[in-house]
C-alpha cells in the first residue's frame, strides 16, 4: 500500500468510521430533542442549545482524533466527525422538522416557497457540516497521528517499546531463512546462517 494511501485509507477503512458516525449523529440528535422536551424541566433548565452543541462538537473531535491515533485514516476521520456535526448543525441552523401523529414528517418552511427552496433550505446543514467534518476530521488526524508518534498507539504500553529496543539491541541474531549470512550465537560457537536451513 502507498504511503498516501495508506495516510487517507488507515488501517481500519471506513466501516469503524461509518459506524461511529451514525451513532453520533443519532445520539447528538437525542441530546437536542431531549434538551427541547426537558429543557425547562429539572437540572436542564439552564442549559443552552449552545453549550450543548459545543459539547457534541468537542466530544466529536476528540473521538476523531482517538481513532486517529489508532490508526485511522485521514478520509474516515472526516467521514467519524461528519455525523455529529450533522446533527449539531441540523439542530442548530436547519429547519424544525418534527413528526406529527397522523401528518408524519413536517418541516417548517416560509410561505409560498417551493419544493427546490425546501430542499435548499434542508440540505443547507448538511452540505455546512461537510466543510466542518474536513476541518475537525484533518486537524484531528494530525493530532492523533501525533499522538500515535509520541506515545505509540493501539493500546501498547511504553514497557512494549521498550522490549521492542532492546530485541533491536540483540540484532546479531539472525531469523531462519535470513539469507544475509549473519552470525548467530548459540552458547560459546557461532553459526553461519546460510539461509537453508
Amino acid at each position: 500500500m502507498t504511503d498516501v494511501r495508506r495516510r487517507l485509507l488507515g488501517k481500519h477503512g471506513f466501516e469503524r468510521a461509518t459506524v461511529w458516525s451514525v451513532v453520533g449523529f443519532a445520539l447528538s440528535l437525542a441530546a437536542f430533542r431531549a434538551l427541547a422536551v426537558f429543557g425547562a424541566l429539572g437540572p436542564l433548565g439552564g442549559v443552552d442549545s449552545a453549550w450543548l452543541a459545543v459539547g457534541c462538537a468537542g466530544l466529536a473531535a476528540t473521538g476523531v482524533v482517538a481513532f486517529a491515533r489508532t490508526g485511522g485514516g485521514a478520509l474516515p476521520c472526516a467521514l467519524l466527525a461528519y455525523g455529529p456535526f450533522s446533527a449539531v448543525l441540523l439542530e442548530t441552523v436547519g429547519p424544525d422538522i418534527r413528526l406529527e401523529r397522523g401528518g408524519g414528517v413536517t418541516m417548517d418552511t416560509a410561505a409560498g416557497t417551493g419544493l427546490l427552496t425546501d430542499a435548499v433550505t434542508l440540505l443547507d446543514p448538511f452540505a455546512i457540516a461537510v466543510a466542518a467534518a474536513v476541518a475537525v476530521g484533518g486537524a484531528g488526524y494530525v493530532v492523533g497521528r501525533g499522538l500515535a508518534g509520541v506515545f505509540g498507539s493501539e493500546g501498547e504500553t511504553n514497557i512494549d517499546r521498550k522490549g521492542d529496543r532492546d530485541d533491536d539491541a540483540d540484532g546479531d541474531e539472525a531469523t531462519p531463512g535470513d539469507e544475509t549470512g549473519a552470525e548467530r550465537s548459540s552458547g560459546g560457537r557461532h553459526e553461519v546462517s546460510t539461509g537453508d536451513d
